[in-house]
């Protein structure tokens, strides 16, 4: 990262912040944190800038959901990625984050590899975003994030599975779908890098979403 980039990590738990903090300070961002979903609104009603928001799911007072959704009463997905941390893992829960406005989760316990390529994803998109903003292709960026926010999570989710049960039963089919998802994943990631400068094609996706059909080179 040639810039500071703003971090900042909500959770009631002193010791998920102190984990959290540790991991994304060495990835270069600059770190602040809060421990209630108050004073994360408190925080960024203040702030000047703030890149990307870890916030966690289950807080006492006003809960992580509740505060992602008076976030998003004000900042876009575009404006300020906000990533859920939370040890609910199934499918209600997590499309109920999405629903609320949620660009992506990281799960409990967190597993770094994967905590870092979710947020490294997002911070790539939002400089997309940011740059195209300029160019004023906004279209062409929320294409872009619908896109490879659908089709990052399925390596994602098959590369935290199948780890899990390598670690149980170490077999070698399992490696080697952990070793595919990887790739694909690298490979979104690759494409994400390469698209400011390509021309887009669309093709009709849910309601007014689009999803990016190809790259013109």
């Amino acid at each position: 990262m040639s810039a500071k980039l703003e971090m900042l990590i909500v959770d009631d738990s002193a010791m998920e912040r102190k984990l959290l903090e540790n991991i994304f300070s060495k990835q270069g961002f600059e770190i602040s944190s809060v421990e209630s979903g108050e004073a994360c609104l408190e925080y960024l009603g203040m702030a000047e800038k703030v890149d990307i928001v870890l916030l966690d799911y289950a807080m006492e007072g006003i809960s992580g959901l509740e505060t992602l959704k008076k976030i998003r009463e004000k900042k876009t997905h575009l404006e300020l990625p906000v990533l859920m941390v939370t040890g609910k893992n199934k499918t209600g829960d997590i499309v109920e984050t999405f629903s609320a406005g949620a660009n992506d989760f990281i799960t409990k316990p967190v597993d770094i590899e994967v905590a870092i390529s979710r947020v490294n994803t997002q911070m790539s998109l939002s400089s997309l975003s940011r740059q195209a903003a300029n160019a004023k292709e906004i279209h062409a960026i929320n294409a872009m994030i619908t896109t490879y926010n659908h089709e990052i999570n399925n390596p994602l989710t098959i590369a935290m599975g199948s780890y899990e049960i390598f670690k149980r039963k170490r077999r070698d089919e399992d490696l080697e779908k952990i070793n595919t998802a990887l790739k694909r994943i690298a490979d979104i990631v690759s494409k994400i890098e390469g698209v400011v400068d390509s021309g887009v094609e669309f093709e009709e996706y849910i309601e007014s979403a689009n999803l990016l059909k190809k790259h013109k080179g």
